[in-house]
């Protein structure tokens, strides 16, 4: 009887091991039921998240593209507005630059009509000086026959 009841002791401590084993198993496989799902949630927002950063990306490109192009339109009026000044500072000084050339056009015609009534002026003036000067050396000769009678 005590190997009966040895048995009977060895049978029911197996049963009690065996539920908490059963037990501890429906735990590990609730466990493992909750960790799969999590893991689909996760996946899932994951999915979502990919999802939203290439709209965003999308966006940023678009917004950096927008950007870009806005920012090369800006430079290409302010260089437009460069040249713009530069043509005109060109037509200033051309223009400028023809007024003195007409001036210095006009003083050489001048000049040279200055030249011409010279020209026409000095045999008049040649003869007048001469006749200064002849009138002059008379004056000295007479002088020194002055100081010589003296």
């Amino acid at each position: 009887m005590k190997n009966m009841e040895e048995i009977i002791s060895e049978i029911i401590k197996i049963y009690d091991d065996n539920k908490n084993l059963k037990e501890k198993i429906e735990i590990y496989e609730s466990n493992l039921k909750d960790l799969k799902n999590m893991s689909e949630e996760l996946k899932n927002k994951n999915n979502e998240l990919e999802i939203k950063i290439k709209d965003l990306e999308e966006k940023n490109n678009s917004k950096s593209s927008k950007l870009i192009w806005e920012n090369t339109q800006n430079i290409i009026k302010e260089k437009d507005n460069e040249i713009d000044k530069l043509k005109k500072d060109i037509l200033y000084y051309e223009r400028q630059n023809l007024i003195k050339s007409k001036q210095s056009v006009n003083e050489n015609i001048e000049e040279k009509k200055q030249e011409n009534i010279m020209v026409e002026k000095k045999p008049k003036k040649s003869k007048k000086k001469i006749n200064i000067i002849n009138m002059q050396t008379d004056i000295d000769d007479l002088e020194k026959d002055l100081l010589f009678i003296k």
